[in-house]
């Protein structure tokens, strides 16, 4: 039984909720549509900033609902603000 509570724990410290997710999602789409580098200081960042704890009601809502649709609504200049520095890549 003790084992199962422990390995609960554990999975449970690596799920993200919707909005963390959206972190990952927004520091995809700036490298692959905006050809700008984050660094993962800087999603991490965005991931600790976005726990459970420190979201409003209905946060996760809206998260769940941009993930989705970033590609198709969002452009570069709408990324940037969820950062700290964004540098371009060096290509």
């Amino acid at each position: 039984m003790r084992f199962l509570i422990l390995a609960f724990s554990v999975l449970l410290m690596g799920c993200h909720n919707p909005c963390q997710d959206l972190c990952k999602e927004m520091a995809s789409f700036a490298e692959d549509e905006c050809k700008k580098t984050l660094s993962d200081g800087e999603v991490r960042t965005c991931i600790r900033d976005h726990t459970r704890d420190k979201l409003n009601d209905g946060d996760i809502a809206v998260c769940v609902e941009f993930t989705d649709t970033i590609s198709q609504e969002w452009d570069c200049d709408d990324v940037e603000p969820y950062f700290e520095s964004v540098s371009s890549q060096n290509n």
